[in-house]
C-alpha cells in the first residue's frame, strides 16, 4: 500500500491525547461571548470563570468542574454520533447525560496519570516553556482566527487586534484573548507530551527489522487457562498455567497437543491454538469490529521473534474475559498488505514506526498510572450513576441491591434547584423498577411527570400501573401519549402489547398497524442515512476523459 494509507491506518494518536485535548477544548471555542461582552467563558476549562464554579469531582488533586466536564462529555455525544448516522444532530435525553459525564472522567483521569507519568520521569514544564508554546500557537493559527471573528484581514498585527477588541467595550484585550484561547492548562499538556515524546524516543530501538515485522501476518500459536467467573479462581488458574508454560519451554514442539487438549480459548482449540493474523487484525484496523488483539498480548509480542516463546505468563483481564496466556510467534510473513513500497520509502516507514511505539509507550506507562489516581465525586448525580454502573457489573443480587439503594440516597441528596428537569425522581423510578418496588416507582414517576411529560415517561407509568392491576390509570396515560408524538415503532408495539393484556383487540391491533409502519419508516430512514454516510465517505468519482481535438485535416497535395 502507499506510504500514506500506510500512516492512515496504523499512525493512530494515542488515546490521552484525545482526553487532553477535548478537557481544554478548541482554539477559539467560548471566545466569542467574551468578544461581545456577553460572558465569563465558564464553559471553558482553563479559561476566566471555571475557577469560581463549585468542584462536581476532585480527580488525584485536579478540581472538576460541572461545565468542564459537560464540554467531554458533548464531545463524546458528538462522536457517538458521528459514528451512528440515525444519532446525527440528536441530543441523548436530559437523564442519559450523567451516563456520558461519568464517562467523561476518564479524559481527566488521563490528563492527571500523564502528569503524574511526566513528574516520575523527571520532566517538568515552566512558564517559559508555556508562554514559548503560545507565543507559536499564536503565530500559526490563533491569531488568524480570532481576526477572521473580528472581521479583520488574516494578517492583522496584534495591536490592531488589540484596538478592535478594546473598541468593543467589554474588557477584553489582545494578552487576555491569547491567554483565553490558549489556556494554559491545555499548553502545559501539550509542552508535557512533546517533552515525554523526545525523552521517550531515545528509549525505543528501531530497525528493519522490527518494521517489517509490524508489517507482516503472523502465525502465532497460544495457550489460555482462564480464571474468573465459570472458571478457575485466579491462583488455582495461575498454578496450571505455570505448569503448562514449563512444558511448553521443555518441549515447544507439544504445545499444539496441549492447546488443543487444555486451552480454554474455543476459537483456536481446534487448530492446536494457532492464530493468522494480519498486521490489521492485530490492530483491529478494518476489521468488523474494530479491535485488534489485546494491549498486554500485542505488547509480548513486540518482543518476540519467529520461534521463540514469551517467556513469562500474560495476564490479561477484561469484562467477561480473563485469563493467563501462554504465547509463542512461530513465524512471520509478508501478507497482501505488505506495503510494496517499503524498500522505496524505508526512512519514513521506520520514522511512523518509532512515532507508533513511542505514542504506545506513553500510553502504556498513562495506562499503568491510573489506577492509583484518585476520584472523589461531591455531585450525587455523578455518585448515583457511578452506583449504577458498578451495580450493573455486580454478579451478586443482595450486593447489586446495596448499590442501587445507596444510589437512590444519593439522588435523595439532590436540591431541587439543581434539578429543574426532575431527573432525580425519574431515576429512582427506574431503580425501584429494578428493586421489584412497584409501588414506589409509581410514586416516582407521577412525580417526575410533574416536571416534564414525556411519552417515555408515561409509558414507563402505564406499564407500573398494569403491573399493579390499575388499567384505568395505566389506559389514561396511554390516551395522553397519544395527544402528543410517538417518536418510534417499539413505543407503539408496547402500547399495542398493554391493550392487548386489557382485552382491547381492536385498539392492540390498530396500535400494531402503527408499529410495523413506524418501524418501517425508521428502517427507511436508517438505510439513507447510512447511504448518504457512505456516499460522503466514497473517494470522488475519477473525471470523465477530455474529448479529443479532431486531428487538423492534412494539406492538399499539390
Amino acid at each position: 500500500m502507499a506510504m500514506s494509507g500506510w500512516l492512515k491506518k496504523y499512525g493512530a494518536p494515542m488515546g490521552f491525547v484525545f482526553g487532553a485535548i477535548v478537557v481544554v477544548g478548541g482554539v477559539v471555542g467560548g471566545l466569542g461571548s467574551n468578544l461581545s461582552g456577553g460572558g465569563s467563558g465558564a464553559g471553558q476549562p482553563g479559561m476566566a470563570g471555571a475557577a469560581n464554579e463549585p468542584a462536581v469531582a476532585v480527580i488525584g488533586t485536579r478540581k472538576v468542574t460541572k461545565s468542564e466536564l459537560d464540554n467531554v462529555a458533548q464531545d463524546l455525544v458528538a462522536r457517538q454520533s458521528a459514528q451512528n448516522p440515525m444519532m446525527a444532530g440528536k441530543q441523548p435525553p436530559p437523564e442519559q447525560m450523567d451516563r456520558y459525564r461519568l464517562a467523561a472522567l476518564q479524559s481527566f483521569k488521563e490528563q492527571v496519570a500523564l502528569e503524574q507519568v511526566a513528574k516520575s520521569a523527571g520532566i517538568t514544564v515552566t512558564d517559559a516553556d508555556i508562554q514559548a508554546e503560545r507565543d507559536k500557537q499564536w503565530a500559526n493559527g490563533a491569531r488568524s482566527a480570532i481576526a477572521a471573528q473580528l472581521k479583520l484581514p488574516p494578517d492583522a498585527t496584534d495591536a490592531r487586534i488589540n484596538s478592535a477588541l478594546l473598541s468593543l467595550g467589554s474588557g477584553m484585550n489582545v494578552e487576555r484573548a491569547k491567554e483565553s484561547v490558549l489556556p494554559t492548562d491545555r499548553l502545559r499538556l501539550g509542552v508535557l507530551i512533546t517533552k515525554m515524546t523526545d525523552k521517550f524516543k531515545g528509549q525505543i530501538a528501531v530497525n528493519d527489522a522490527a518494521v517489517k515485522q509490524s508489517l507482516s501476518d503472523m502465525t502465532v500459536r497460544h495457550i489460555l487457562v482462564k480464571f474468573g467467573v465459570g472458571a478457575l479462581p485466579e491462583a488455582q488458574a495461575k498454578n496450571k498455567a505455570e505448569k503448562l508454560l514449563a512444558a511448553v519451554k521443555a518441549d515447544a514442539t507439544k504445545m499444539g497437543e496441549l492447546a488443543r487438549t487444555i486451552s480454554d480459548d474455543i476459537p483456536s482449540k481446534a487448530k492446536g491454538g494457532v492464530y493468522e493474523w494480519t498486521p490489521g487484525d492485530r490492530t483491529g484496523v478494518g476489521t468488523e469490529t474494530g479491535r485488534g488483539i489485546v494491549p498486554e498480548f500485542a505488547a509480548a509480542l513486540d518482543t518476540l521473534k519467529p520461534g521463540e516463546t514469551f517467556p513469562e505468563l500474560v495476564r490479561v483481564e477484561n469484562p467477561g474475559y480473563a485469563g493467563f496466556h501462554i504465547i509463542r510467534l512461530e513465524a512471520v510473513k509478508s501478507g497482501k498488505s505488505f506495503p510494496a513500497d517499503f524498500e522505496k520509502n524505508k526512512a519514513q516507514y521506520l520514522s511512523a514506526f518509532g512515532k507508533e511505539r513511542v505514542n504506545k509507550r506513553i500510553q502504556e506507562a498513562i495506562d499503568k498510572a491510573i489506577p492509583s489516581v484518585s476520584v472523589t465525586l461531591s455531585d450525587p448525580f455523578l455518585s448515583s450513576e457511578q452506583l449504577l454502573e458498578d451495580a450493573a457489573k455486580e454478579v451478586d443480587k443482595t450486593k447489586r441491591n446495596v448499590l442501587l439503594n445507596k444510589a437512590i440516597d444519593e439522588l435523595g441528596k439532590v436540591k431541587p434547584a439543581d434539578d429543574q428537569l426532575g431527573i432525580a425522581p425519574l431515576k429512582k423510578a427506574t431503580i425501584y423498577g429494578q428493586l421489584g418496588k412497584n409501588k414506589e416507582a409509581i410514586a416516582a414517576y407521577e412525580e417526575s411527570l410533574t416536571f416534564r411529560r414525556t411519552p417515555e415517561t408515561r409509558l414507563a407509568l402505564a406499564l407500573a400501573y398494569a403491573a399493579e392491576k390499575q388499567n384505568d390509570k395505566a389506559k389514561e396515560q396511554l390516551a395522553k401519549m397519544e395527544e402528543g408524538v410517538i417518536p418510534d415503532g417499539q413505543m407503539y408495539g408496547a402500547m399495542a402489547q398493554l391493550y392487548s393484556g386489557f382485552g382491547d383487540k381492536a385498539k392492540a391491533e390498530a396500535l400494531g398497524a402503527k408499529a410495523e409502519a413506524a418501524q418501517k419508516a425508521q428502517m427507511d430512514a436508517m438505510i439513507k442515512a447510512f447511504q448518504e454516510q457512505q456516499a460522503a465517505q466514497a473517494p470522488p468519482a475519477p473525471a470523465p476523459p477530455a474529448p479529443k481535438a479532431p486531428a487538423s485535416p492534412a494539406p492538399a497535395k499539390k
